[in-house]
């Protein structure tokens, strides 16, 4: 007999996966990287992140995703505003060719 997906898994205690999915502009990639290079120490340090790296899709190099991992979708919003405030946002949105798709998830035991 099986049993539901919810009666399998368990939502684990507070902390949320964020995927972030960006496309640069054409030989915008790496200007991109740039600004998360010397953004990210910052990020590390913000109330509530727990994790953050990015990465590059080996067949597309005008193709990244962000993972993160933050305490609560608050925190990370909070975050957030603070990156549209200090202009960070809108540096990084002039090198993308369309709006970052981002997933707020909840991780599961499995």
């Amino acid at each position: 007999m099986r049993r539901k997906l919810g009666q399998i898994r368990k939502i684990l205690v507070m902390t949320i996966k964020i995927i972030v999915e960006f496309n640069c502009k054409n030989g915008k990639t790496d200007e991109f990287i740039r600004i998360c290079k010397t953004t990210m120490p910052e990020t590390r340090l913000y109330d509530g992140c727990e994790s953050l790296d990015i990465s590059v899709d080996q067949d597309d190099f005008n193709h990244l995703i962000m993972t993160e991992e933050w305490v609560s979708k608050k925190h990370h919003q909070s975050y957030m505003e603070f990156r549209k405030k200090d202009g960070t946002s809108d540096a990084l949105r002039k090198l993308q060719s369309n709006e970052p798709k981002l997933y707020y998830l909840d991780m599961v035991e499995a």
